[in-house]
């Protein structure tokens, strides 16, 4: 993507551009971007499911162990306490997507000379801006507890 806010920066470098040699390009750019927002709404509903059974069974199976370990009935429950890890991976995961749409948002802001665009288009720039702005990202049950590195720490602290 930055590839081509570059080429667009060097075509609307040059004096008296006409709108029909940049407005290719940036059809371009905004088909990528709605292409890329479509990969990552279909990542956060093939996931959702699956975190929320996986959290769900986590939550019950940690409960059970920590059942187990006040009993002193299962010797080996510390060990399943360890193989509940997993939801590590699926916050380092939705950290990957939400560092991703930061990473659009920032060539957007800084590659992109869109104040050399006309108005048209740099309304345009701002609707890809809005949309980046608000990515999807993936969550455990509702918006309110998003999967990323910042939810493991700010829930491991004791």
């Amino acid at each position: 993507m930055v590839a081509k806010f570059h080429d667009l920066n060097e075509i609307t470098e040059q004096e008296d551009t006409p709108a029909e040699r940049s407005r290719p390009l940036l059809n371009d750019i905004i088909a990528w971007h709605q292409n890329y927002n479509l990969f990552v709404e279909y990542i956060e509903e093939l996931f959702s499911g699956v975190i929320f059974v996986h959290v769900t069974t986590s939550c019950a199976s940690i409960c059970s162990t920590l059942f187990c370990i006040v009993l002193k009935v299962w010797p080996f429950a510390p060990v399943l306490l360890l193989l509940n890890t997993s939801m590590y991976g699926y916050c380092g995961f939705g950290q990957l997507l939400v560092t991703a749409n930061e990473d659009v948002t920032r060539m957007i802001y800084e590659v992109c000379i869109w104040y050399r665009l006309k108005v048209k288009e740099q309304k345009m720039i701002l609707l890809m801006l809005r949309k980046s702005q608000s990515a999807a990202k993936l969550t455990v049950v509702s918006e309110n507890m998003p999967l990323t590195v910042l939810s493991i720490v700010g829930h491991n602290r004791f």
